[in-house]
């Protein structure tokens, strides 16, 4: 980040992540919720960009490009301090640690969420049900019910149907983009056939996931500066 590394505490610790047992896994747990400076306001050059996205809908590839450029970019899924603790808790109980995304959000969602912020927002959309499948065999590693790669396709689609995904997918917008940054993405006009569209009024990028690739890259320099 413009201040240093995020929660580079946990490196003071060998084999971080790995194997703690009793007074460490509680130390660890209270280390995430260390929040570092505020970052410095990027350079009107170099804007910095967020990628807030749902999960599963091409924001990864788009976060490393944006790297990949030379400018600075984080990648958060969620806000919600519910569901990022439950996150942390999750990575800590399972001995690994917690996505990036996770540890970026934690480390700057006071900043994200104060009235000074100076950011760039990209976001993006997909057909609701292929994204609930998308994410269904993702995250299938995390589930503990026995269901699995190697499980019969009726208790795949079983499993699936009573996944919350595919509920909450949707509601995605309203509960975060809306909630945490103020941005009414419904309210805006978009283009169906060109599925990409920038608002320099919002600061805001939106994609489809299935836009034409070349369309989107001309976006993205046009919303950069580049």
């Amino acid at each position: 980040t413009p201040t240093g590394p995020l929660l580079g505490e946990i490196t003071t610790f060998p084999n971080a992540g790995l194997g703690f047992r009793g007074p460490m896994r509680r130390l660890l747990l209270q280390m995430w919720h260390l929040e570092p400076d505020p970052p410095r306001s990027a350079p009107a050059e170099r804007p910095m960009i967020a990628v807030f996205t749902p999960g599963k809908v091409g924001g990864t590839a788009v976060t490393r490009a944006i790297r990949r450029a030379g400018l600075e970019c984080f990648q958060f899924h969620t806000l919600s301090l519910g569901r990022l603790k439950d996150r942390l808790r999750e990575s800590v109980e399972a001995d690994r640690l917690p996505p990036i995304y996770i540890s970026s959000a934690v480390a700057l969602r006071p900043w994200l969420l104060g009235p000074d912020r100076s950011l760039r927002v990209i976001t993006a959309v997909r057909d609701p049900v292929e994204q609930a499948l998308s994410a269904f065999f993702e995250n299938l590693y995390r589930r503990n019910d026995g269901v699995g790669a190697g499980s019969d396709p009726d208790d795949l689609l079983a499993a699936w149907i009573r996944s919350p995904g595919i509920w909450q997918g949707p509601n995605w917008v309203e509960e975060e983009l809306r909630q945490y940054l103020g941005i009414d993405l419904l309210a805006l006009p978009f283009d169906p056939d060109r599925r990409v569209a920038v608002y320099p009024d919002e600061r805001l990028l939106v994609y489809r996931f299935d836009c034409d690739p070349m369309a989107k890259e001309a976006a993205l320099r046009e919303f950069a500066g580049r």
